[in-house]
């Protein structure tokens, strides 16, 4: 393949796919991250991973999108430890809806 596309395998119809690319119609799917490589995915046909979603743009940046910002996480530690310190004073008669 060249740099910069991936290496895959094609079947009949004409579609680039893995075994893990089975439920990329459904959204159901993970990407590979080796696929868009110049390398290339070592597992081929055989990879569990989704060779037709777009290139992730790196871990590093999947995990600063999931994460909640410091002072969020900040309120949901100071709003655990109350909850926490209620239930502990009085766990009979706490109530989760309130």
């Amino acid at each position: 393949g060249h740099v910069g596309q991936p290496m895959l395998h094609e079947i009949a119809d004409g579609q680039w796919w893995s075994v893990g690319s089975r439920q990329h119609g459904k959204g159901l799917c993970n990407p590979c991250i080796y696929v868009w490589r110049s390398s290339g995915c070592r597992n081929g046909m055989q990879c569990k991973f989704c060779h037709l979603c777009e290139p992730l743009a790196s871990e590093s940046d999947k995990r600063r999108i999931q994460r909640p910002c410091k002072g969020k996480r900040d309120r949901y530690k100071k709003l655990t430890e109350k909850l926490l310190n209620e239930i502990s004073e009085d766990p009979n008669n706490f109530d989760f809806d309130s």
